[in-house]
């Protein structure tokens, strides 16, 4: 996941995207506190490239004073996080030019190299594009981490999804994306084709691979190849996607 985003950076890319759900689609945590283990491992590597001497895209070393940018939805979840995460201390659990920041009062810094915008949801869909906006201004890249800036309870297919959609969602790429299952898995990382797997105890590795494919497989489609690859459906037989409006609710689901 970090490897894959260093390497986007490398070919200057600025705005990048992450999606990490081993969740297999249980609620019982929100997205923000599923992340958070991910998130800290994510933002350690980032950090250790990037202002610490790590080698990676424009590193520098701890004491130059460059700093690494973390937005949080709220101030309740960053304040939380920075002490869970010692920050600040010698048992800190991520280098010291972290700035732990929330998205709806924070602003990015000239120390910054960039940031990452974790699990923005739709009620903070103005921030995140004003921070957008202020981090291309300065030249730094960006990262958002599990974004659900799309709700189709409270934006539908209107003009607010289609804005989302447009002004920040298509400008970023995907550099790692991992969606666990309740049989399987479907992964990418930065160069290569979406992967769908499922589980299979014959196999070493736990997981036999079904499909590569080039658009992220969802709904229909992705039960299309569980189904044929298991012999419950025929190739030839299964729906590309039923019409114009299944498509269209696809790309929505996409986001």
């Amino acid at each position: 996941m970090g490897r894959s985003t260093l390497q986007c950076m490398e070919e200057g890319q600025k705005r990048l995207r992450v999606d990490f759900d081993t969740s297999a689609g249980d609620e019982t945590y929100t997205k923000l506190k599923a992340s958070l283990e991910m998130a800290k491992q994510f933002t350690k590597l980032l950090a250790e490239a990037l202002i610490c001497g790590g080698g990676g895209v424009e590193g520098g070393e701890e004491g130059t004073g460059q700093t690494l940018a973390l937005f949080f939805p709220d101030a309740g979840s960053a304040a939380l996080a920075k002490f869970e995460w010692g920050s600040g201390t010698e048992n800190a659990q991520v280098p010291a030019g972290v700035r732990f920041c929330t998205v709806k009062t924070d602003s990015p810094a000239d120390t910054d190299v960039g940031c990452i915008l974790l699990c923005p949801q739709n009620s903070e869909a103005d921030f995140a594009l004003e921070l957008v906006k202020k981090i291309e201004a300065r030249g730094q890249f960006m990262v958002l981490v599990n974004p659900a800036l799309i709700n189709m309870g409270t934006t539908g297919y209107g003009l607010a999804g289609r804005r989302i959609r447009d002004e920040i969602i298509s400008t970023f790429q995907t550099t790692y994306y991992l969606r666990t299952l309740p049989w399987g898995a479907v992964t990418k990382e930065h160069g290569k084709r979406y992967t769908v797997w499922q589980d299979d105890a014959d196999d070493p590795s736990g997981y036999r691979l079904l499909k590569a494919v080039s658009e992220r497989p969802v709904g229909e489609a992705l039960d299309d190849i569980y189904d044929i690859a298991n012999g419950l459906a025929d190739e030839d037989s299964a729906p590309e996607f039923l019409d114009s409006v299944a498509k269209f609710v696809r790309d929505f689901g996409r986001l």
